[in-house]
Formats: structure tokens, C-alpha cells, sequence
């Protein structure tokens, strides 16, 4: 079951990183220093909750824009309702 979640997991992110390709302009911190250890720390943790943590850690990261606050807190709020299944709302 831990094995499907975390190929659950990596698959949302690669089908959202195409999704975003028409925006790459918009692109997602890559270079983060945090990001390699929460990768590997998602990568090695077979607790369901604990990957949770993580996947929200990483999407944090990825949502940061230091030149635009409003723009933050807007993805931060769209992925908040999408991971509830608002989808509409998101």
C-alpha cells in the first residue's frame, strides 16, 4: 500500500509539471537547498502520514514567489483546495 501511495505520490507531481509546461515561465524553485532532503526523506519514509508532511513541505517550496506575496498565497490556497477535492474552488 505505502509503495502505490508514494507511486501516487510521484505521479501527481510529474502530471501537475506537465500541466504546467505552458507556463514554464512560472517555473517552481529547482534549486532550493531544502528541496534535495525532503526528496530523499520522501523517498525513504514508508509511513503514509509522514510522506504527507513531506509532499506539503516540498509543495511550500514550490509556491514561494519572493515577488509576489499575493501570488503565494493564491497557489498556496489553490493546492489547499485541491487537496480537499474542491476542484472547482482550486
Amino acid at each position: 500500500m505505502l509503495s502505490f501511495f508514494r507511486h501516487l505520490v510521484i505521479s501527481v507531481f510529474f502530471c501537475l509539471a506537465l500541466l504546467a509546461a505552458p507556463f514554464s515561465y512560472l517555473q517552481a524553485e529547482q534549486t532550493d537547498m531544502r528541496l534535495p532532503d525532503l526528496f530523499e526523506k520522501l523517498n525513504a519514509t514508508s509511513d503514509k502520514a509522514t510522506a504527507e508532511v513531506i509532499a506539503g513541505q516540498i509543495w511550500s517550496i514550490w509556491s514561494e514567489h519572493r515577488d509576489d506575496e499575493r501570488l503565494s498565497q493564491k497557489l498556496l490556497l489553490g493546492t489547499a483546495q485541491m487537496n480537499a477535492g474542491n476542484l472547482r474552488e482550486a
